[in-house]
């Protein structure tokens, strides 16, 4: 059994191919958006957008984010200001300390991981009265109530984390429909898709599969990604796949997992919940712990040496004042609670957990 890292997709039956593509729960009520290759193309073809009525010099960003997020802002060499993200005194949410007094031109706003996180509104306002542009990052929530959606201008997400597709971002524009910029098909799509193909033949126990040869064509995709993405459109088996999709189910599935997860590790004496109430308007995309540092490289290893595959979310970006955030880049585990897997295998999850909590004479 291995639990967590990259989505791997069986053969597609015919009938995806013939069946009616479902765009309506994913426009999320948005009056445009556009399928693209990733998060960041999606980012970026928003920042394309600006630009054809707008100059920006300035954004303000939460402290807490991946190089994605940053990459299509220093391209441009836009000036980049950071808000705390950090948690409450009682660590049972996320909180975005966005400050009054800078003069920045687009705001980035991030609800993390599907659950609750605190965004003061009035402050959104006072933005939005100065003509900053709001641009929500939807990829942790992607599935969860838009509590942004009164307030942006744009908003955007990555879907490769809460489906199988092979490439997925989306670019939401919400009163207005984008300016026609032409996007081309990324020729890079079938490596992806090849590597997805032998995990499956790996889990279901093809002995003739090297698990290297599948993890290398991932790497190799993911470099090409990260080299080369602007302008590029959701390849057409991602978007049978992503229209297909059970949605309900999805939800259900990934709340039962991580109440699970929850009530089984709720009185741990080494990790903490950001959050420990489920409910139907969050749906989280991992369940995120945090544990005191000089534990969680143990902690990964022996999850690891379990085949449990659970990120770390985020290497903290070198632009970043190490003063920014630090528990959470210091601290923070992503535990797996996808579709993928049942009430078993987060049983396995926590129990291997409980095991390593033991080893530590606490």
């Amino acid at each position: 059994m291995e639990i967590g890292s990259e989505f791997s997709i069986s053969g597609l039956s015919e009938s995806i191919f013939e069946s009616n593509l479902n765009y309506n729960w994913i426009s999320k009520g948005y009056k445009d958006c556009k399928l693209l290759f990733s998060g960041r193309t999606a980012l970026d073809y928003i920042l394309n957008d600006i630009e054809n009525n707008n100059s920006f010099q300035s954004v303000y960003l939460p402290s807490y984010c991946c190089d994605s997020l940053l990459a299509p802002f220093i391209e441009r060499d836009i000036k980049l200001y950071f808000y705390e993200v950090t948690l409450n005194k009682d660590n049972s949410f996320f909180e975005c300390k966005i400050e009054k007094n800078i003069e920045c031109d687009i705001l980035i706003t991030t609800n993390y991981f599907g659950f609750y996180t605190y965004i003061n509104t009035d402050t959104i306002f006072y933005y939005k009265e100065r003509n900053t542009i709001i641009i929500n990052d939807d990829t942790h929530s992607f599935l969860s109530k838009d509590i942004m959606f009164d307030y942006v201008d744009y908003s955007f997400a990555s879907i490769r984390k809460w489906f199988n597709v092979v490439s997925g971002g989306i670019a939401y524009k919400k009163n207005d429909f984008f300016h026609d910029k032409e996007t081309l098909k990324n020729d890079d799509y079938p490596i992806k898709y090849k590597a997805m193909q032998l995990k499956q033949k790996f889990i279901d126990g093809d002995i003739s599969i090297d698990k290297s040869e599948f993890m290398s064509l991932y790497k190799e995709f993911n470099d090409r990604l990260n080299l080369d993405y602007r302008f590029y459109n959701m390849d057409d088996i991602s978007i049978r796949i992503l229209t297909n999709q059970n949605i309900k189910d999805i939800i259900k599935k990934r709340i039962d997992n991580s109440s699970y997860i929850i009530d089984n590790l709720r009185y741990s004496k080494i990790i903490k919940f950001v959050n420990k109430e489920i409910t139907e308007n969050y749906v989280p995309l991992f369940v995120p712990i945090i544990i005191n540092s000089k534990y969680r490289n143990e902690l990964k290893v022996f999850l690891i040496n379990h085949s449990i595959y659970c990120p770390i979310h985020w290497p903290k970006p070198n632009i970043i004042d190490s003063k920014l955030s630090p528990d959470l880049y210091n601290g923070e585990i992503s535990i797996i609670c996808d579709q993928r897997y049942s009430i078993d295998e987060m049983k396995y999850i926590t129990d291997t957990i409980n095991k390593f909590e033991k080893t530590q004479n606490i």
